[in-house]
């Protein structure tokens, strides 16, 4: 029989992103701490699948690769929420600074044509 591919690899890079989550400042501190509780945790599973071969795709091991598929759906989606937070965040201090430019303007045309 074949072997099936172990899910240490993909579940290496899904810890990994969720240990970069939870350094990230943009992401509440509640749950910066949760999701570092939970990579800890993974990071254990890790380790235990890692010298583990499988040869029969079980309704367990399918079941792992599924949700496995679906959490590293999740954190991609969260990243990129998080980075259209940034966005926004940048976008309205972009605004910001223009519509002060747009106000210094204004008062230099108005002084000018008062005086």
């Amino acid at each position: 029989m074949p072997n099936l591919p172990n899910p240490a690899a993909q579940l290496g890079a899904t810890v990994s992103q969720l240990y970069a989550l939870a350094g990230n400042s943009a992401v509440a501190a509640a749950q910066r701490q949760t999701l570092l509780l939970q990579a800890h945790d993974l990071r254990g599973d890790l380790m235990a699948l890692v010298s583990l071969q499988f040869s029969n795709a079980t309704a367990a091991y399918t079941g792992v690769m599924a949700a496995l598929a679906d959490v590293t759906t999740a954190i991609n989606q969260a990243e990129q929420d998080i980075q259209n937070i940034v966005d926004v965040v940048a976008g309205a201090a972009r605004l910001a600074t223009s519509i002060d430019h747009l106000l210094q303007e204004a008062a230099r045309i108005a002084t000018t044509v008062a005086a």
